[in-house]
């Protein structure tokens, strides 16, 4: 459990996280919001990196700002960038980390080592050094080592950059396996990662918590507001008037999905909405700006 009590951090007068408030449980959880947001500010905080200016963060009961060290001793985490020496071999870099979390048995590292590559699909390149790795490569070992030691909280700030799609997969099953035992934190502008993944979210926009709730709760608030339809070409400005999700040029006709309060013309018919629909209609539009 994540107990997020107040939170704000100020930098050079700038407010960066604006008395933020919400709890983590079990399983995945989605952090979004536009680059800017306060994402990376507050996953910062909760991994130890960052002090808060005002308010705590208490993980497992234990408050981050008065006992980091501990704190430490039950997190994985992934920086939204992540950088390793060029020299080092994988693996090499793997047992460097299980050994800061406490591994102490050889045959346990190698045993953990061979288990985290295995399951980001490094296996065979464990022995070359991380500066023949591509980025996606080192964003899977990234990953490999924000689970290394079996943590209880993960957090993960934005896992699947550079991630083809293939690999976006197996970070998916990985995660959902994972967080049976586990509290994931998934930072992210992506919101179909959080769609796939998550049951809970919270929005932040400009440093201020816009939005917490379940995946469900949240498509739900665009239930009956989003329309699709196919109007001809010249109706193109009637668009103007709603919240357009998407245009569709096709010969002389326009194929549009947007968010309307009622219906907006003969020809439309309602959808069911998607997370996006309901957090571009919570935000007016602001999603997509």
């Amino acid at each position: 459990m994540i107990q997020i009590e107040n939170v704000s951090k100020k930098i050079n007068n700038k407010l960066l996280l604006n008395n933020i408030e919400f709890s983590i449980s079990e399983g995945i959880f989605g952090l979004l919001g536009h680059n800017g947001a306060g994402k990376t500010t507050l996953m910062r905080i909760m991994a130890t990196l960052l002090p808060a200016t005002n308010g705590d963060i208490r993980i497992n009961g234990i408050s981050v700002s008065r006992n980091p060290e501990k704190v430490r001793q039950f997190i994985g985490y992934l920086p939204q960038h992540f950088h390793a020496h060029p020299q080092l071999t994988g693996i090499e870099l793997l047992d460097y980390v299980a050994v800061m979390k406490g591994i102490t048995n050889k045959k346990a590292r190698r045993a953990e080592i061979t288990k985290r590559l295995d399951e980001v699909n490094l296996s065979n390149k464990g022995f070359e050094k991380i500066k023949t790795y591509s980025h996606g490569m080192k964003q899977r070992l990234g990953i490999a080592q924000a689970f290394i030691g079996n943590p209880s909280v993960v957090l993960l700030d934005e896992p699947t950059v550079g991630l083809d799609p293939e690999e976006r997969l197996r970070f998916r099953r990985l995660i959902a396996k994972e967080s049976k035992t586990k509290s994931i934190i998934l930072s992210t502008h992506v919101i179909t990662d959080v769609e796939a993944c998550c049951y809970d979210l919270a929005l932040l926009n400009k440093g201020s918590l816009l939005l917490n709730g379940t995946v469900e709760s949240i498509n739900e608030l665009a239930c009956g507001k989003v329309w699709e339809a196919i109007i001809p070409i010249n109706q193109k400005k009637l668009l103007n008037e709603y919240q357009t999700l998407f245009v569709k040029e096709i010969g002389y006709e326009l194929h549009v999905r947007l968010i309307a309060e009622e219906k907006p013309f003969q020809v439309a018919k309602a959808v069911a909405p998607t997370l996006e629909d309901g957090l571009f209609y919570v935000q007016g539009g602001a999603l997509h700006a």
